[in-house]
């Protein structure tokens, strides 16, 4: 199977994965840091049997196994609090500033070249970027808000886990790479448990269910992305930026509006039209 595969299987995915993560964090575990604390130790825990049938074992301890853990580390927390501030249809679309980041990140790491061209096409993802944000006031300050910081952050950081996973699976193989990374950033997640203990002890064992089937989600999208990654970086984040947590939000809104968000006919239009524009540049920029 080539990367091809691997890339479109990890982008339907992580679309259910935003989806099922939104309806959670917001009804069920609503504490940022629980949520991903929990999440992460399910997604290691689903991996795992996976990585000991490969043989997994003790990996060779890089610097870009460290980034990777780090920058995968730094996503999850960021990812978790964007999903609580920000409107799935507005999201998913926004992931596609993910090829903004890799291309800046091959210009300023790799000494790539940014022609007249990208330039213009990174330029229209990030007006049509504002449009999609826009919602029933039709104004576009809405862009400029705390939670698309935190996603611009969260993508940055998506980006540059690419671009070390990319490196560090050549250095480590593929299972020592994807397990003992997430393990890593376990670690790194304990720094943040005077946030969240209290609660921890407080939430009834029902209430994780949510978080159960998002890591399902997870670790299959990590499993695929991962493979996509060791072949190729670039069009696999392109594909893995395409809005099916969008597409799965929409149905969900017309079947039972009380679930999710729920906006007017003409405001998802104005998504669905600048999530199309913004793809079609993504896909031109990642040639």
């Amino acid at each position: 199977m080539t990367y091809l595969f691997f890339a479109w299987l990890a982008s339907i995915v992580y679309g259910l994965e935003v989806v099922i993560g939104k309806i959670t964090s917001s009804r069920t575990v609503t504490n940022p840091w629980l949520f991903n604390f929990v999440w992460s130790l399910f997604i290691i825990i689903l991996i795992l049997p996976f990585a000991l049938i490969n043989h997994v074992g003790f990996p060779q301890i890089t610097w870009n196994l460290f980034w990777t853990a780090f920058y995968y580390a730094l996503a999850n927390i960021f990812y978790i609090i964007s999903l609580q501030l920000m409107d799935v249809t507005a999201m998913g679309p926004l992931f596609n500033f993910r090829t903004v980041f890799s291309v800046i990140l091959g210009v300023v790491m790799l000494k790539e070249t940014l022609t007249p061209w990208n330039a213009v096409l990174i330029g229209v993802i990030v007006l049509f970027g504002i449009v999609v944000t826009i919602d029933e006031k039709l104004k576009l300050k809405a862009f400029f808000r705390v939670g698309i910081l935190i996603m611009m952050i969260f993508l940055m950081a998506l980006a540059l886990m690419g671009v070390y996973t990319n490196l560090a699976i050549a250095e480590n193989g593929f299972w020592k790479t994807t397990l003992w990374s997430m393990i890593f950033a376990q670690g790194m997640f304990l720094v943040t448990a005077p946030l969240f203990w209290k609660d921890l002890l407080k939430t009834k064992v029902q209430k994780y269910s949510g978080l159960f089937y998002m890591s399902l989600a997870s670790a299959g999208g990590t499993l695929a992305a991962n493979q996509a990654y060791a072949s190729n970086v670039g069009i696999s984040s392109t594909i893995l930026s395409l809005p099916f947590s969008m597409i799965f939000t929409i149905i969900i809104s017309v079947i039972n509006p009380k679930i999710m968000e729920h906006h007017t006919a003409k405001i998802y239009v104005i998504r669905i039209f600048a999530a199309a524009v913004m793809l079609i540049a993504a896909l031109q920029l990642s040639k």
